[in-house]
């Protein structure tokens, strides 16, 4: 399979959008929500003077006084998992360690984010119980691709960088 230059410019670009917006969800849909149930449960130890069991991070007696929406964490994992796939033809090694520091921020980001609240009966966990399968699978994808292209077991279109990439 034969990329042409205005093909692989469009996946370039696209991919690098991508993986801004893959950032930016990181933070939308796993960081913020857990600095929120980690706020309210302050709050509420303050107020009360009784912690929430695991200090906000999972459910336990009336915390969170709100569905956390765990199906929210699939929004930056999907938006990784597009990337690892998008970037598959394209010759572009010195990005795959970013690519692979970024499935790693997304685990832990989105461990943090459920693994208190998965499994919770007051709590629906929107598919969550897969969601770390999916980001090892994607950075697994990722890692694959690197060893084919360093052992050159993939076209050459895939391995020659354009001139000024």
């Amino acid at each position: 399979m034969t990329l042409s230059a205005a093909t692989r410019g469009a996946l370039e670009r696209l991919a690098a959008s991508i993986s801004a917006l893959t950032l930016i969800l990181i933070v939308v849909a796993d960081a913020i929500p857990l600095l929120v149930l980690l706020v309210l449960a302050l709050v509420q130890g303050l107020t009360t003077g009784e912690y929430p069991e695991g200090s906000g991070m999972g459910a336990s007696g009336d915390f969170p006084p709100f569905d956390p929406q765990l199906w929210m964490a699939w929004l930056p994992v999907a938006a990784y998992g597009v990337w690892a796939i998008i970037t598959v033809p394209l010759p572009v090694p010195r990005r795959r360690f970013p690519m692979l520091l970024t499935g790693l921020l997304l685990f832990a980001a989105t461990i943090a984010r459920i693994a208190g609240f998965v499994g919770h009966e007051r709590i629906a966990d929107g598919g969550t119980r897969y969601i770390l399968v999916v980001i090892m699978v994607c950075a697994g994808l990722i890692l694959l691709r690197a060893i084919l292209g360093t052992l050159r077991l993939v076209p050459r279109s895939w391995l020659v960088a354009r001139p000024g990439s």
